[in-house]
């Protein structure tokens, strides 16, 4: 998914949390949702193809989730936004699902295989995804649910 789906996935797990009061509703508790959100997203920063490096698999948040529920046991909060991101990312390419083990790509793959998608580079495989209007669709409605989960967290302030 793009950026903005992540961004917004943030917002919705962080109003749902904090409507229902799992975490309180302030800024700091936000920043912290949106960026665990965002953050498996990071591996652009470490290897030049996205999603081929191990932080953006499940056991590794699991992993990283375990140890800080070990340090600090609410610290729970920080898994539903990472898992989020990584089901998300099953809906357009995939996702190594089972790494170390395997490689493969699992998911929805509404684009198809990562693995056998030629990309010239990051603004051909954003117009390809941009011209998708399922992932459009997708993106859209998280928006939207991530408008009115902030709508009624202000309202319950």
């Amino acid at each position: 998914m793009l950026p903005s789906a992540h961004y917004f996935s943030g917002v919705v797990i962080f109003a749902s949390m904090s409507l229902i009061g799992i975490i309180p509703n302030n800024f700091l508790h936000l920043l912290l949702i949106v960026s665990c959100s965002i953050l498996p997203d990071f591996d652009l920063l470490i290897s030049p193809s996205h999603r081929d490096f191990f932080i953006h698999t499940p056991l590794f948040w699991l992993g990283v989730v375990a140890v800080i529920v070990l340090v600090m046991p609410s610290g729970w909060i920080v898994a539903p936004p990472f898992f989020v991101h990584l089901f998300l990312d099953t809906i357009d390419w995939g996702l190594m699902a089972l790494y170390p083990i395997s490689r493969e790509k699992y998911g929805i793959k509404l684009l198809g295989d990562a693995n056998q998608t030629r990309f010239t580079g990051l603004f051909a495989s954003l117009k390809e995804y941009i011209n998708d209007p399922r992932l459009l669709r997708i993106e859209i409605v998280i928006m939207g649910l991530s408008l009115v989960a902030l709508l009624g967290v202000a309202v319950c302030i």
